[in-house]
């Protein structure tokens, strides 16, 4: 684990040390590469791993919390300030992802590269009608979501919201709404915006971790991932009825663990991932009004899968061997599987 803590040792004229040591940040994460401001009040670090690094600013006899500087982006580390000119150098790593796209049902290839720009374009997400892609992006610096045509056309930016990231974008059925997650406030929370654009609103709050979101098929609920009891479990909230309305009570509806949540299109079936003490990922379903859960899949990347009528198309980093599993689809590094709905899959002993 890559922590690293700051500390400041007072000197004398001569640089002598002038007193102890003093811890002023210790948070568990990767803090590094400290700089002082030209007038020695505070520490410019850079905090993060590489191209997910941001910059940070904080009183130096720690007397403050750090606060990010947002204007920088990701990727930002190796800091220096000029004492004469006021500015500052640093380092920004670039790390690039595009979207693309794979006719699934003649299985012709090449894969077709529709979305792409020298940052990170992830999580697309088809609206209902088919015609638009709803993802995030910091192609302007920082994490928003983004729309364009599913020929990966016209892309406009739908938030501009402040924080480090925001992002797993939704469409809600009708295609009217996108629910996403940020950490705009300081805590990540789940949010809905018109897909026209216009203010995002709140659907949860409070001083805890709230992610990942995605729509009930009758559009009343929004469920999401909590660890308000401890451990990470899915959750649903009521849909606001209107802008007035904040009274609106989560319900918990996995008690064994659970993240990002997607219902089937009739409604009927809730499918899930866990993790592991690893940070591994398996794929779960269970009936939508409670019941048992079964697995189906053994491992895929993180919450990358989408549910159909007829299969579940997910990602995996494993092979697949075993159960009503077919390959979809193979990239460089990840293979795309597809399992039946209607029936459980489990790993070989």
């Amino acid at each position: 684990m890559n922590v690293e803590e700051l500390w400041v040792l007072p000197l004398s004229g001569t640089y002598d040390p002038r007193g102890d040591p003093k811890k002023i940040l210790g948070d568990g994460r990767k803090n590094h590469t400290p700089a002082w401001s030209a007038d020695g009040r505070e520490l410019i670090f850079s905090s993060g791993e590489l191209a997910l690094a941001g910059m940070y600013r904080m009183p130096a006899d720690g007397s403050g919390t750090p606060v990010r500087i947002d204007a920088l982006g990701d990727g930002v580390t190796e800091p220096v300030v000029s004492a004469s000119s006021h500015r500052l150098a640093f380092t920004h790593t670039f790390r690039s992802a595009g979207i693309w796209r794979l006719d699934i049902e003649s299985r012709r290839g090449p894969e077709q590269l529709i979305a792409s720009s020298s940052f990170r374009d992830v999580f697309p997400q088809y609206s209902p009608d088919g015609r638009r892609i709803a993802f995030y992006s910091n192609r302007t610096g920082l994490n928003q979501i983004w729309i364009c045509n599913s020929d990966g056309t016209q892309p406009v930016q739908l938030t501009s919201m402040t924080g480090t990231t925001t992002g797993t974008p939704r469409w809600s059925p009708d295609g009217q709404w996108i629910s996403f997650d940020s950490n705009s406030g300081g805590y990540w929370q789940v949010y809905v915006v018109a897909a026209g654009g216009g203010k995002p609103l709140p659907i949860t709050s409070g001083e805890m971790t709230n992610v990942v979101a995605s729509w009930s098929r009758d559009s009343r609920w929004i469920y999401f991932t909590s660890r308000r009891t401890g451990t990470e479990e899915v959750w649903k909230v009521p849909v606001p009825s209107g802008a007035a309305d904040r009274v609106r009570m989560a319900v918990q509806v996995t008690h064994h663990g659970g993240t990002s949540s997607l219902e089937s299109p009739d409604g009927q079936t809730l499918y899930f991932t866990k993790t592991t003490a690893r940070f591994d990922f398996s794929l779960w379903r269970m009936p939508a009004r409670g019941g048992d859960e079964r697995e189906l899949a053994p491992s895929l990347h993180r919450y990358n899968f989408a549910v159909t009528p007829e299969a579940i198309f997910f990602a995996t980093p494993s092979r697949a061997e075993s159960g009503r599993i077919a390959k979809a689809g193979t990239l460089e590094r990840e293979g795309f599987h597809s399992v039946h709905a209607d029936q459980t899959y489990r790993s070989r002993a």
